[in-house]
């Protein structure tokens, strides 16, 4: 499937609109995620966003820049360092769209 997303456009339409983001976007890694590493759709270690090229490739242009507006902004609530210790078995949701205040 050819990839229809380009990521550096999604960085700066992130930026337009969420420019409160901005050192985060700008300093974040954004990776296609490795074959073998079962991630469906995206998602970020707090460093890097992690993306499946497939499921990124189909989406509109507006969804693609709210599925990485929605990791950057696990990384501004500071879900990951608050995850730690969590139970893991609720710490996944099946690949799903999901709606959050941004």
């Amino acid at each position: 499937m050819e990839n229809n997303f380009d990521v550096d456009l999604i960085k700066k339409q992130m930026l337009r609109k969420y420019p409160y983001f901005g050192a985060i976007i700008n300093n974040l890694k954004y990776e296609i995620a490795k074959d073998n590493s079962g991630t469906e759709t995206a998602e970020t270690d707090g460093k890097t966003i992690y993306f499946n090229p497939n499921f990124l490739s189909k989406l509109p242009e507006q969804e693609q820049v709210f599925c990485f507006a929605h990791e950057v902004s696990h990384i501004a609530l500071d879900h990951i360092m608050r995850s730690k210790g969590k139970n893991k078995k609720y710490g996944t949701l099946p690949p799903m769209r999901l709606s959050i205040n941004i």
